[in-house]
């Protein structure tokens, strides 16, 4: 499983789901559509307008300290960081039935005491919620061709293996671009509706040194959602992708999911969410990694919001991932996690977390096996109607059965928005 990241934050925990590279097709395709549109429609939630064009900007300004930076057990570093960003959305609508949408989120990391650390290699970090989207309608069906574009980077992710084949951890910052292109659809029958979903991911890092993780997959998923009353949603997924890396140290493998998902509106106060599939992998020794396994098992996501009043919210989630792994075929990794927010006035909210991760590898030259825990403890606060702001401080323990895997992490952390 991957949390969720502040813009320019570190990752806390490793983020092993698969990472794609640019494939430039989607990209140059949308540039030349959205230039050629009437531009004429507004974006929801729009603040700044340039000719007929509406577009929702925001800006964002984060200041970190942050004592453990590299995720090491005896060579902490600590640093102060500054992170700013913006973020535009923008919607071209051509009809009633067609429409263009553009979302991007750029942000800076700035180490002060490590500026080799500064977001590498000069690249400003593109969020993972950038895309680009044409959507349309024949009839009764919704089709959506998209490509979204990420750039990270994080630490604690960084696993090697040296020129001798040793493990090498923590000591370089992992960066690499992501993209995923493709196409949905879904057919609207009413109370039954049929979707699919056809997508090309690719992942390239920008350091050699990780260049074994450049890889792409193919994946095609879909089934029905059927709508059994207005408070309950049942269906069915199913699927299956093609993995090849670039280099001959990871292995190519098939991959195939099959499970059931749902959405119950238990009262207007209480609401789940859950879907489950049975994965297998069908792995080829194409690679020298040593790892001989096809990992299988269920893979799980089971989230219970409950509003128990006007001012106070919270939410348990269980999660359970099976992702390619960095040095084996797939990292299990299960989760569970409590979070609640209370809304003492209109303008501040307090509000924690606390997640529970254990993980393993499938196998390997020296699988690993780790626990994490990570509490947070924050408030956000409105200053204006246009300006906000977050200040947290996060705490994590990670234990793992690698030299320098085990670590323990100290951030305070002040964010601001302004919502032009």
């Amino acid at each position: 499983m991957a949390f969720a990241k502040i813009p320019g934050r570190v990752a806390l925990f490793p983020m092993n789901a698969t990472r794609m590279r640019v494939t430039g097709l989607f990209g140059a395709f949308f540039t030349l559509l959205a230039c050629l549109l009437p531009s004429v429609a507004r974006a929801q939630g729009e603040n700044l307008r340039a000719g007929p064009v509406y577009f929702d900007v925001a800006a964002h300004l984060g200041f970190e300290y942050n004592d453990n930076i590299n995720g090491s057990t005896t060579n902490a570093l600590s640093d102060f960081i500054i992170s700013p960003g913006v973020s535009i959305g923008t919607r071209y609508r051509i009809s009633d039935y067609n429409a263009v949408s553009i979302n991007l989120g750029l942000y800076y990391e700035w180490y002060i005491n490590h500026p080799e650390m500064s977001s590498i290699n000069n690249f400003v970090n593109i969020s993972p919620d950038t895309k680009l989207a044409f959507t349309f309608f024949i009839e009764n069906v919704e089709i959506e061709v998209f490509d979204r574009i990420s750039y990270e980077i994080d630490a604690t992710d960084a696993l090697r293996l040296d020129a001798a084949g040793n493990l090498v951890p923590n000591t370089d910052r992992y960066g690499r671009f992501t993209n995923i292109a493709g196409i949905n659809v879904e057919a609207d029958f009413n109370d039954v509706v049929l979707f699919g979903s056809f997508s090309r991911l690719d992942i390239l890092p920008t350091q050699q040194d990780f260049a074994f993780t450049q890889r792409t997959s193919y994946t095609f998923s879909g089934g029905p959602r059927m709508l059994i009353s207005p408070q309950l949603t049942l269906g069915l997924t199913g699927g299956f992708s093609w993995t090849e890396y670039a280099e001959n140290l990871n292995n190519n493998r098939m991959t195939y999911f099959l499970g059931p998902m749902m959405v119950w509106q238990v009262s207007t106060l209480v609401n789940v969410q859950a879907s489950m599939n049975y994965t297998w992998y069908a792995v080829e020794q194409t690679g020298t990694i040593g790892d001989f396994s096809n990992p299988n098992g269920i893979q799980a996501n089971v989230s219970i919001t409950h509003r128990l009043s006007n001012r106070y919210q919270h939410s348990l989630n269980y999660s359970r991932v099976i992702s390619a792994g960095y040095l084996s075929n797939a990292t299990t990794i299960e989760s569970i996690g409590y979070a609640a927010s209370y809304q003492l006035s209109r303008r501040f909210v307090p509000n924690f977390s606390f997640t529970y991760e254990h993980g393993f590898d499938s196998g390997g030259p020296d699988p690993e096996r780790f626990d994490a825990f990570r509490f947070l403890f924050g408030f956000d606060y409105r200053l204006s109607r246009r300006l906000s702001t977050n200040i947290a401080y996060a705490w994590t323990h990670r234990n793992s059965n690698l030299q320098e895997r085990t670590f323990t992490r100290n951030q305070v952390i002040l964010d601001f928005r302004y919502d032009f």
